[in-house]
């Protein structure tokens, strides 16, 4: 499905005859193998310790470092801890809270994306899912260059917004990476005013964190709890790929603000009429400027 000023359904076979880029950006981010209760787990007790250690020490400006550090903690550092072999050894996949079924050993292929490389997610960038290496390699043979950036991808992403004034909501910090190689493929694609396709919200999240004033891609190393929602100006990508989201989520809101409210809605519409499956394992549409 494509978003404009028109609807148009297309299998992912023809997708490659639509796309029509110079440049596809992608998530190289790895999904974690371990529990999802001890992702979760590890996470409070790695900031409950901090705080604890806080309340407790008596020097006040060593409590003061204390205390902002498990401040950040919450906010999302703590995310960083979870790439290790530990968690990995100690079970399975962790699908989303909302795919009612026990984790079955294919899911450790099929939850990953094909590209993936850098550990460090408790979600996969679903919006990769659907890429198959003959996909990838048609979209070669065509001439499209792929670029790839990291998001380390926390679970705040997937709260839900329950605030009226969305300038208020809050985001978890999450960890990107931009290296100076995605940027020179992006940055020169634009130059020559090609087309450049965004795998995904995190993607998207991830390369607008990082901006020139010339609108540009720049190499970053950093943190970002950027909220992106309508009205916004997208700088890098006027393309985008993105799964069905769910409501009052800051993936609904980053699409609403990519492809129009309106067009969006209506666009689900169609989803919802279709039968066409949301979230993680579902279907995608492909918004186009």
């Amino acid at each position: 499905m494509n978003l404009g000023t028109f609807l148009s359904q297309v299998s992912w076979r023809d997708f490659v005859d639509v796309l029509l880029v110079a440049v596809v950006v992608y998530h190289l981010l790895k999904l974690i193998r371990g529990t999802r209760a001890a992702s979760m787990l590890l996470g409070m007790v790695f900031v409950g310790a901090l705080y604890w250690q806080a309340r407790l020490e008596p020097d006040r400006s060593r409590q003061a470092a204390l205390y902002r550090a498990a401040f950040r903690a919450g906010e999302g550092d703590w995310y960083a801890l979870l790439a290790s072999a530990r968690l990995a050894a100690m079970g399975e996949t962790p699908l989303p809270h909302y795919i009612k079924r026990e984790t079955e050993p294919s899911d450790a292929e099929r939850y990953q994306t094909i590209y993936a490389q850098h550990e460090g997610a408790v979600a996969a960038p679903t919006a990769g899912l659907h890429f198959s290496r003959e996909l990838m390699k048609r979209m070669e043979l065509k001439g499209i260059h792929f670029a790839g950036v990291t998001l380390h991808i926390g679970l705040g992403t997937f709260r839900p917004v329950e605030v009226e004034d969305l300038t208020k909501h809050k985001m978890d910090s999450e960890q990107v990476l931009i290296t100076q190689e995605a940027c020179a493929v992006v940055n020169k694609s634009k130059e020559r005013k090609k087309n450049v396709c965004c795998v995904g919200t995190t993607t998207m999240r991830a390369i607008e964190s990082s901006v020139s004033t010339d609108d540009r891609m720049k190499p970053y190393n950093g943190w970002t709890n950027k909220f992106i929602f309508p009205p916004y100006d997208f700088s890098i990508a006027n393309r985008m790929i993105t799964n069905f989201h769910m409501p009052e989520s800051t993936l609904l809101m980053m699409v609403a603000a990519f492809g129009g409210y309106d067009n969006v809605i209506n666009a689900y519409k169609v989803a919802l009429k279709e039968k066409y499956r949301f979230y993680s394992y579902g279907d995608a549409m492909l918004i186009l400027d």
